[in-house]
């Protein structure tokens, strides 16, 4: 490592038992008895007399377990004596005040660095013992913001940092139980989309090695633009799975922290109910590419309803006059296509789209499905074009108009019956349906994916636009077109002649107490706020459902508070989680974005993958085999394993541990860094 640079932030990590304090305290006796510099230890877990009896023990070679109990040997005088005149020559300063915040350390150090005349280490004993200076989300945003405290002291004071970690459990699940660099991270599978910021879709496999351009959420809740740094895959963990009410979902390691209602949660610890943040609208890209409308329209037709398999015709069948010329007219104008119209059943008729070429040479709408990459699809394998994503909006609503025409539904609720108006798309494709919920997502339209599974067929999914405010905007943006356009037109006149109720775009209870605690703290009651807004007074049952943005902005108007607006202005929508279930062991990539410390898997609002690695240049992890294995032939051998060094080489090394004096020291085989 060429030694412990100045403001560095090194990380020694490891599973209890392993010797972290140790290895941190035998650098510091380093520091200070061979190179009479002074050192600060922070420990928050063992007091300053254990610490010292432990440096006495180990500058001494004096038997901890006699030294305790007072029966060493005669002998043992002498070395004793010797260790307590070095260390009380020494300038170690250990302060153990339990739960110190990041602001306490960082000013105890300042006060120090200036007394002893420039300290040459701090010692920080451990960082899940810290308390955070702020009010955060959870614990894990806490040791996040900690770790940026700790890199912030390390530059200001241009001394190296030493900060102690305790890794999860998932280090005893696997059966190699070394440590290593995903065990600080916490990361997605392979299939997570991760949203770019030119409109794309990408699975985050595939992204692995580049720094792309992402969408991240600011603490107001708004989508901002950030950019990651680079991709990689952490290797094959355990992961779950999390699946929202929406029909979304997402593969995440355990420990990896999605946004909930009452701030950042760690997946293991999510139920059914809670909710989970995901993003209400994607923002149009800045730069967009455009097609002819004739492209568009025949995409979304031949996606829906038409055939374009290998050594088969190009076919289309509808029973609808209007799509049938539509398709008819933009395959000629575009294309040059020679369409053929053939009868069918009773109002059914194919459309039979020629001159295309042959599969040796493709020409016309042939060549141009090989080109958007989805030629050859079956129906339970059609998918959009991933340029599609890169369309600006008006585009996006003309495609989907002409795809809803086909396999599209309108269903108007008849007067006086029960139930509500429908707007949904069926498919017997998955990925088809997850397109179309994301496409309808760049229009501010937040719609809800169902699977209706069959016993002798293949699943139909159907992407659900529901809620009178979310099927006004589809009216307006998509409309109808051919078949759908009267009911198009009926269902906004109807939901231009009603109030919504909103029972969709609701907001988290967390939401709820932000109200209630704002009340008290102006001293407004129940009653008094229910003549305010002019509703009736409801009592306890006031504050027993979730509100909608309406309702918030309305309490954030009357109390005057920020903190309730940007609740009610946010960029997000709060799905509800309908079960957390283990998926297995997968590949898992780490994708982290500097600043927001968010990023967007195909709308869910997902963290960072590492805020530790992220923060730290060094890391150093221990690792002792006799700990899992007492019979192991490497008894008193810790490999030290250097996982990341953002200026040098990683790779490990042999120490030996001498667990009676608590010392690490030098291995005859080791290699050096």
């Amino acid at each position: 490592t060429s030694g412990l640079q100045g403001g560095d932030l090194i990380i020694v990590a490891g599973r209890p038992s392993m010797g972290k304090t140790a290895l941190a305290m035998n650098i510091a006796e380093h520091v200070a008895l061979e190179m009479k510099r002074p050192v600060a230890a922070f420990s928050m877990e063992m007091s300053g007399p254990q610490l010292a009896m432990r440096m006495i023990g180990s500058v001494g070679r004096v038997d901890q377990h006699e030294l305790r109990t007072g029966t060493f040997k005669d002998e043992d005088w002498s070395r004793l004596v010797d260790a307590v005149g070095k260390l009380n020559e020494a300038q170690i300063y250990i302060d153990d005040t339990a739960g110190l915040n990041a602001l306490e350390v960082r000013a105890r150090a300042r006060r120090l660095h200036r007394q002893c005349g420039d300290l040459a280490l701090i010692v920080v004993d451990y960082l899940q013992l810290m308390s955070a200076s702020g009010r955060e989300e959870n614990r894990a945003t806490e040791i996040a913001e900690i770790s940026r405290s700790l890199k912030g002291l390390a530059k200001e004071l241009k001394v190296p940092v030493v900060a102690l970690s305790q890794l999860n459990r998932s280090v005893e699940a696997r059966q190699d139980k070394r440590p290593m660099m995903s065990d600080l991270r916490e990361c997605v599978t392979g299939d997570a989309l991760v949203v770019l910021q030119d409109g794309r879709r990408v699975p985050i496999s595939q992204l692995t090695g580049s720094c792309p351009d992402v969408w991240s959420v600011s603490k107001e809740g708004k989508l901002v633009p950030g950019t990651a740094e680079p991709v990689w895959s952490s290797g094959r963990r355990p992961v779950l799975r999390v699946a929202l009410a929406s029909g979304r979902a997402i593969r995440v390691t355990p420990e990896h922290r999605l946004l909930a209602g009452g701030g950042w949660k760690i997946a293991s610890e999510l139920k059914t109910g809670d909710r989970l943040a995901v993003a209400r609208n994607i923002p149009e890209p800045k730069e967009v590419i455009q097609w002819p409308d004739e492209h568009l329209i025949l995409l979304g037709h031949l996606v829906g309803d038409g055939s374009y398999l290998n050594h088969q015709p190009l076919r289309y069948t509808t029973a609808s006059e209007e799509n049938s010329e539509a398709v008819a007219t933009s395959a000629s104008r575009a294309f040059g296509a020679v369409v053929k119209r053939y009868a069918g059943r009773g109002a059914w008729h194919q459309l039979l789209i020629s001159g295309n070429g042959n599969r040796w040479h493709p020409r016309g709408v042939n060549r141009w499905l090989r080109e958007l990459g989805i030629f050859g699809q079956r129906s339970h394998e059609k998918r959009l074009p991933s340029d599609v994503f890169r369309l600006g909006n008006t585009q996006i609503a003309l495609l989907l108009g002409h795809l809803w025409a086909t396999d599209g539904s309108i269903v108007i609720r008849p007067a006086g019956k029960k139930g509500a108006h429908r707007a949904h798309f069926s498919t017997s494709s998955a990925g088809l349906a997850c397109d179309v919920s994301a496409l309808l997502l760049r229009l501010g339209i937040v719609a809800r994916m169902k699977t209706v599974h069959y016993e002798k067929y293949r699943p139909v999914h159907s992407v659900e636009v529901t809620g009178a405010e979310q099927q006004l905007r589809f009216t307006e943006a998509v409309g109808g077109f051919g078949p759908r356009r009267a009911a198009a037109q009926v269902l906004r006149e109807r939901l231009l002649a009603v109030i919504p109720n909103t029972n969709v775009d609701t907001l988290p209870s967390e939401a709820v107490a932000e109200i209630r605690a704002v009340m008290r703290e102006q001293k407004v009651s129940q009653r008094k706020m229910a003549a305010l807004r002019g509703t009736a007074y409801g009592g306890s049952s006031h504050f027993s459902f979730a509100p909608s943005r309406a309702v918030m902005a309305s309490y954030a108007e009357i109390l005057g508070d920020d903190h309730l607006k940007m609740w009610a202005e946010s960029d997000l929508f709060w799905d509800t989680v309908v079960s957390v279930e283990p998926a297995g062991e997968q590949e898992v990539f780490d994708l982290t974005v500097p600043g927001h410390s968010s990023w967007l898997a195909d709308g869910i609002v997902s963290h960072n993958s590492g805020a530790l690695e992220q923060d730290a240049d060094l890391i150093i992890f221990i690792y002792r085999d006799e700990v899992y294995n007492p019979d192991t032939p490497n008894k008193g051998i810790a490999e030290i394993i250097v996982a990341k060094q953002r200026n040098g080489p990683t790779g490990k090394l042999n120490l030996t541990f001498l667990g009676k004096y608590t010392r690490f020291e030098s291995y005859a085989d080791s290699g050096r860094f």
